[in-house]
């Protein structure tokens, strides 16, 4: 069985325990990663669409997507 473990997208800190693997959690930061995507990729623009059958759908883009599409 191999260990899995998660490295905290802000602070760098990478934990093996089995909690904060599953729940994505960071013990350093004392946040859930999904609590601080904003921090570290933030939202820089909504995008709407519509369907054919005229349902706006909006759609975020963030920042780390921009640099995707620069590449």
């Amino acid at each position: 069985m191999s260990e899995q473990s998660i490295t905290c997208p802000k602070c760098g800190m990478t934990s093996h325990h089995p909690h904060d693997v599953l729940e994505k959690y960071c013990g350093n930061c004392r946040q859930f990663h999904s609590e601080m995507l904003d921090e570290v990729d933030p939202v820089v623009m909504i995008r709407t669409q519509f369907t054919k059958s005229g349902k706006a759908e909006k759609h975020e883009i963030r920042a780390s997507d921009i640099r995707k599409e620069a590449k």
